[in-house]
């Protein structure tokens, strides 16, 4: 009895240790599952635990990793948060999601206003060789880190938006507490330690634009729509410029715009001629009178975009479609983000005159050859006539000094010239094919016998009888 009570009770407690090790055991099968990659590895692992601890290591790895890269990203993803929002990406959403969205990135925004300040760079054009047309992110990207140079400094809760087309944006905050004249004052502090050392460092033009204090985050992209609108009103003459957009909204549109209709004039009559290095040279004093009688960039740009449609009409009147000298190609949209009257210029010069310079040309020269091959065709025909330049220009309906001009480009040779070589091969064949008389061959290209001698013995080196005896010899 007393050894089938011992013999039951080891059975009952292999049976419970037996249950209480699989459930012991379960969890951990579960998480050797959750890892285990059946394609990698078919057979599941011997050492269990150790496996756990393999991958529990592997993932704390990844973890500090991606933790890492995360921290690495989170400026990046600041700022672009920030050009998204200022551009009016996020018009869907409220003004409470938004500060939720600016709190998680890192903004304190309880009790915040705002006012952004808009960094503008012009005056490349004018600096020869040290920056070109295609150094708009790199002189963005230099004055966007002298903002953020400056800003620290000065200790100023700032943010700056790099739009990478020569301007910057400059996010100030400041308490609801604080006084508005003295948040403008700050900010035009800023300004003039900006400006200054943009130019005194990057060598080029500055316009400020300081906009009005916002108490949300939603009108930041209204604020920079009026911001760019005002940057409008900055006088191309000035080297640098702050100005204030509480100041310019009240008198915005409200000037009389001046506009050079003589000088356009001059342009569209010298497009009309076919003369394009003069209507690049008009087109540069239409420019030259708009920045001295207007100023402000709007009017020098609503000028340009004026004359540009007036080119082009000049141009479809003088038989060019527009549409065949630039494709498909916005002109119009082109000249819109120009801001230098000197790249405006340049521009009109290359991009507008020069593909019609280069059409003019082109057809230029295939009138000349086909002047210079119906001249040629008049010589050949009426060679012993009493033929010169006068009458064979009258007889093809130009002008001596055209078809003189033209023989020389195309053919490079004179027209006197060529007429001589042709007469002078003429009488070889009739000196070779014929027994004429050299007086009777004179007559028949159109030449006095003597005059004839003289000239042959000039240009072949015997007279015609001497030609004729030597060829006799050779045959």
């Amino acid at each position: 009895m007393i050894v089938g009570v011992s013999l039951s009770g080891f059975v009952v407690a292999l049976l419970l240790s037996w249950l209480a090790s699989k459930r012991i055991y379960h969890p951990i099968h579960r998480l050797v599952g959750l890892f285990h990659d059946e394609r990698r590895a078919p057979d599941p692992p011997s050492d269990e635990i150790g496996f756990l601890e393999k991958q529990w290591r592997h993932l704390n790895r990844e973890s500090r990793e991606l933790r890492e890269k995360l921290e690495q990203a989170q400026p990046w993803m600041r700022s672009s948060f920030l050009l998204h929002l200022i551009q009016g990406h996020y018009y869907s959403l409220t003004e409470e999601e938004l500060r939720e969205r600016m709190n998680a990135y890192g903004w304190s925004m309880d009790g915040k206003r705002f006012l952004l300040v808009l960094v503008q760079v012009t005056g490349l054009s004018r600096l020869q060789g040290r920056f070109t047309d295609g150094d708009a992110q790199l002189v963005s990207f230099a004055a966007a880190n002298i903002a953020q140079e400056l800003t620290a400094a000065r200790g100023e809760q700032a943010d700056i938006v790099n739009f990478q087309d020569l301007s910057v944006g400059i996010l100030l905050s400041f308490g609801r507490e604080e006084p508005e004249e003295a948040a403008r004052g700050s900010a035009f502090q800023l300004a003039a330690s900006l400006a200054e050392t943009i130019c005194a460092v990057l060598k080029v033009q500055s316009t400020i634009l300081i906009g009005r204090p916002l108490p949300r985050i939603a009108d930041l992209p209204e604020s920079l729509r009026h911001l760019r609108q005002a940057a409008r009103y900055r006088d191309v003459q000035e080297e640098t410029q702050i100005l204030s957009l509480e100041d310019l909204l009240p008198g915005m549109g409200r000037e009389a715009v001046p506009y050079p209709f003589g000088a356009e004039k001059e342009v569209k009559q010298a497009i009309r001629m076919g003369l394009p290095e003069e209507a690049a040279a008009a087109v540069q004093s239409f420019v030259e009178i708009l920045v001295q009688e207007g100023g402000k960039e709007m009017f020098v740009q609503d000028g340009a975009l004026q004359l540009l449609g007036s080119i082009q009409h000049a141009i479809l009147e003088a038989g060019y479609q527009p549409r065949g000298l630039y494709g498909d190609d916005d002109l119009y949209a082109e000249l819109r983000r120009m801001r230098d009257p000197e790249r405006m210029t340049e521009w009109f010069r290359v991009r507008v005159i020069g593909p019609y310079g280069k059409a003019l040309a082109c057809d230029k020269a295939l009138h000349q050859r086909r002047l210079v091959e119906r001249a040629m065709e008049y010589v050949k025909g009426n060679y012993d006539s009493d033929i010169s330049l006068e009458r064979c220009a009258e007889d093809l309906g130009t002008s001596p000094f055209t078809l003189s001009k033209a023989f020389k480009h195309i053919a490079d040779i004179n027209f006197i010239d060529y007429l001589i070589q042709l007469r002078i091969e003429k009488a070889k064949e009739l000196l070779d094919d014929t027994d004429m008389k050299v007086g009777e061959i004179a007559l028949q290209i159109g030449y006095q016998p003597s005059y004839l001698n003289r000239l042959f013995k000039k240009l072949v080196g015997v007279t015609p009888g001497q030609y004729r005896e030597r060829k006799a010899n050779l045959e």
